[in-house]
């Protein structure tokens, strides 16, 4: 006990004569994120369907909508610097007004207008309370809202369906007169789920008063479109139903491809040409990927009644991001392994390949989302929890088109979080004409983004950001200090909002110890923690340490003493 207290004596006379030492830090890039939501929910489906609530804007930014816990739906665009374009990120951006408080909007679906605005799809719940009894009527709306976020087409949009049963939106895609097509679930008739279609001018009119019902024996399963691209779209369906439809509401294939093999309720489509489409997914017990090709003109399957089946060795569940390979078939992304479909049909690999180092993880990190460049490859972003401490990794890994991992077994860690976000809902987006990849991360207080040069990784894409959303102030606290095992830095002021943008640890010489930028993407919100282990995870040795923290308005740097 003696010779602890003359440690901590002999600890304290060092900090008096501190301020003599002269002290160099050097500086490093790190990955920023930028709040451009306030707190939210994604929708449930978004890993498969990022394209429901994430959207290119068509002019290098993105256009993102989301359900926060009010029930509102609520929208923001973001320029290709992240900088919020449609008010405050802390603010709600509308896309429709409520008509009652306990209203409410969701399943939302986005389509870009080509000129920085976008179509929303969505459905509207109705709370209705007569004599005691309570209950929900369901609309369709479709709203349009300009490249500066107004809202074009009323407070609500234009009305597609208006009853008193479920009405829920499926799919969006353009027409040729400039407007937008609707599919939806209509009333059911005679006790049958029904599917409509509608046309929308492009000054919100309704085409057809009623819409127009699709009729075939299989539609009231059908629970999503895919546009072509081509002035026509896939309905997809729950009974492993895929009928091409028009924008007159016309099926265009003689039969419908119904496949025993494929589930349909979590699958992925490419356009491989101008004349076939590649549908690849789980199988219904979801323990193999089944494939299948089709020809776009009549529907025509290529690869026999089940199409072409892998199945891994373990026979465990498989879940999935599937993304295009740029040679007409698909990478396969599960766990940390990789497995690729040819154009045939042919899966490359007898044993999946491992396109992670698995030994930093506690747990096996899940592929949460993924997207495609042309020129640089398929893109998968990922989630664990490092081995050893009680915060996720968002990582990204990159494979070319030859099947080689430029950036190595270990990815590149886009965030390190002590913050509680929910990885499920994390999304990349690739802008194809900057090979520019946004990334979305929801946390508890809030949804996030950061963008990434896929060609140049190790350079901060959003060093412009903080021009416009520095605070001019923040306060430090470090707690505990002295301390023994770990200690907590936080900013205190009342603005957290992007409050700090480098967090590193120096030793007595002015030798950087270890860098804590990375962990900022929960904008301080929650302390960030240093665990006194140094860059290789190796414990420090006792003794006075700072914390240098600063963003481009300010720098503070605070003392402390590590006791053993």
């Amino acid at each position: 006990m003696e010779h602890k207290i003359k440690f901590i004596i002999f600890q304290v006379i060092l900090i008096s004569l501190i301020a003599s030492i002269q002290i160099t830090f050097s500086a490093s890039p790190s990955f920023q994120f930028k709040q451009v939501m306030p707190r939210s929910q994604w929708m449930s489906d978004s890993p498969d369907q990022p394209e429901r609530i994430v959207v290119l804007d068509s002019q290098g930014g993105a256009i993102i909508v989301s359900n926060p816990l009010t029930g509102q739906l609520i929208t923001q665009r973001i320029d290709r610097y992240g900088n919020t374009l449609w008010g405050d990120p802390n603010q709600l951006n509308e896309i429709f007004l409520r008509k009652n408080q306990n209203d409410h909007g969701f399943s939302p679906i986005l389509l870009s207008d080509g000129t920085g605005g976008v179509y929303v799809a969505y459905a509207y719940s109705i709370f209705v309370i007569d004599e005691g009894k309570w209950w929900y009527n369901y609309d369709v709306y479709v709203q349009h809202l300009s490249s500066a976020g107004i809202r074009l087409w009323g407070e609500q949009g234009a009305a597609v369906s208006t009853h008193e049963k479920a009405d829920y939106p499926y799919g969006i895609f353009p027409n040729e007169q400039n407007g937008v097509v609707i599919y939806y679930s209509a009333p059911p008739v005679n006790n049958q789920a029904n599917r409509n279609i509608q046309l929308i001018e492009i000054n919100g009119n309704i085409l057809w008063p009623k819409g127009k019902e699709i009729i075939s024996n299989d539609t009231s399963g059908v629970i999503r479109l895919f546009p072509l691209g081509d002035k026509t779209a896939l309905l997809l369906g729950y009974r492993n139903y895929i009928q091409r439809i028009s924008t007159e509401g016309e099926f265009i294939w003689p039969a419908p491809f119904i496949s025993p093999g494929i589930n349909l309720y979590r699958k992925w489509i490419f356009k491989t040409s101008e004349s076939e489409i590649l549908l690849i997914g789980n199988s219904t017990d979801y323990r193999k990927i089944n494939a299948q090709k089709l020809v776009l003109e009549d529907g025509t399957i290529l690869w026999g009644v089940n199409g072409r089946s892998w199945v891994p060795s373990d026979s465990t569940k498989i879940w999935p991001i599937i993304t295009p390979n740029g040679k007409g078939g698909a990478y396969i992304f599960y766990q940390h392994f990789l497995q690729e479909v040819d154009a045939n049909g042919n899966y490359r690999y007898e044993r999946p390949v491992a396109i992670l180092d698995t030994t930093q993880f506690r747990y096996p990190p899940k592929p949460v989302s993924g997207d495609y460049s042309q020129g640089l490859g398929a893109f998968v972003l990922y989630s664990s929890e490092k081995f050893g401490d009680s915060h996720e990794s968002v990582i990204l890994q990159r494979v070319t088109r030859d099947g080689e991992l430029p950036w190595g077994n270990l990815g590149i860690t886009v965030c390190d979080s002590f913050a509680i976000w929910d990885s499920n809902q994390s999304i990349i987006k690739i802008d194809p004409t900057t090979d520019e990849a946004f990334v979305f991360l929801q946390f508890k207080n809030g949804i996030f983004v950061t963008k990434i040069d896929l060609a140049h990784p190790d350079n901060v894409a959003f060093e412009k950001i903080y021009k416009t959303t520095v605070p001019d102030h923040f306060e430090l606290a470090v707690y505990p200090n002295p301390f023994t095992h770990s200690t907590s830095i936080q900013n205190t002021s009342h603005n957290l909002f992007q409050a700090f943008s480098s967090i590193k640890i120096y030793n007595i010489l002015g030798r950087e110890v270890v860098d804590l930028s990375k962990n900022i993407c929960n904008v301080s919100v929650s302390p960030i923690l240093w665990n006194g282990r140094d860059s290789v995870n190796n414990t420090v040795s006792p003794g006075i340490y700072f914390i240098k923290v600063e963003n481009e308005k300010m720098t503070k740097v605070r003392k402390i003493l590590k006791l053993q």
